[in-house]
């Protein structure tokens, strides 16, 4: 699993509550701009992405994720806070 989020606690927590699970090995990017490379080193059987970040948003990531033949079908795990309803409705799109 690999965990997109710039806030360095919310990315922790979820890594700290699946740390128990021997199947589960999460990776954890706090740089949004780096998550495509780390997807393509970890290659991760799912991605959690925090929808809302500064410089490059979500959505963004999960159009590079989308366009790269080795990340395109790995499934993705939106978090969104206090998204608008149309982020929200264009995050399902994709």
């Amino acid at each position: 699993m690999l965990v997109v989020d710039d806030e360095a606690l919310v990315a922790e927590e979820i890594e700290r509550r699946l740390r128990g699970d021997a199947e589960i090995e999460v990776h954890v990017c706090l740089e949004p701009q780096k998550a495509l490379s780390v997807a393509l080193e970890v290659l991760p059987t799912v991605v959690v992405l925090d929808l809302q970040m500064p410089g490059i948003d979500g959505m963004t990531v999960v159009r590079f994720l989308r366009v790269h033949p080795r990340t395109r079908e790995v499934p993705v795990v939106m978090l969104a806070q206090n998204a608008e309803p149309m982020t929200k409705a264009d995050a399902f799109r994709n």
